[in-house]
């Protein structure tokens, strides 16, 4: 039998939860950015990592919040209150095609650089393939 306390600890978890996976996917993308950074010569190159790298910091303070206070008070903290939610879909659709469209933008980056390397068409294919390789991955679903 599930109990009231037990209800409550699992969504506090989830609301930890939220918070926790909507930071390790922008810390993510900016270790991306970083490694390009670190690699490309070029000014295309860093120069478009460097302004994603500022969005993505001022869109994931801006996500956290969103996500962190859709509802205040923060109903999972606070039962006993009533308090203010913003549509859910609203929340969830916003970051899954923000999530999307950063995603493409990073992989996008790197591809004029590599098309620009003095190597053989079949090495600049194999180089591509390497950073095809991050599509593979399927992240778990927004909770």
């Amino acid at each position: 039998m599930v109990t009231l306390d037990m209800s409550m600890a699992q969504l506090k978890a989830l609301f930890a939860d939220e918070v926790i996976y909507n930071l390790a996917q922008i810390v993510t993308k900016l270790s991306f950015l970083l490694q390009y950074q670190r690699i490309f010569q070029d000014k295309f190159t860093r120069r478009v990592s460097l302004y994603m790298m500022i969005y993505l910091v001022v869109w994931g303070v801006a996500q956290e919040f969103l996500v962190g206070f859709a509802c205040t008070p923060i109903p999972d903290l606070y039962p006993e209150r009533k308090g203010h939610c913003i549509r859910s879909e609203v929340v969830w659709y916003l970051t899954s095609v923000m999530n999307i469209v950063t995603d493409f933008i990073i992989f996008l980056t790197p591809i004029p650089a590599v098309k620009r390397l003095q190597l053989r068409r079949k090495q600049k294919i194999l180089i591509s393939a390497i950073f095809c390789l991050g599509f593979l991955y399927a992240p778990p679903p927004n909770p």
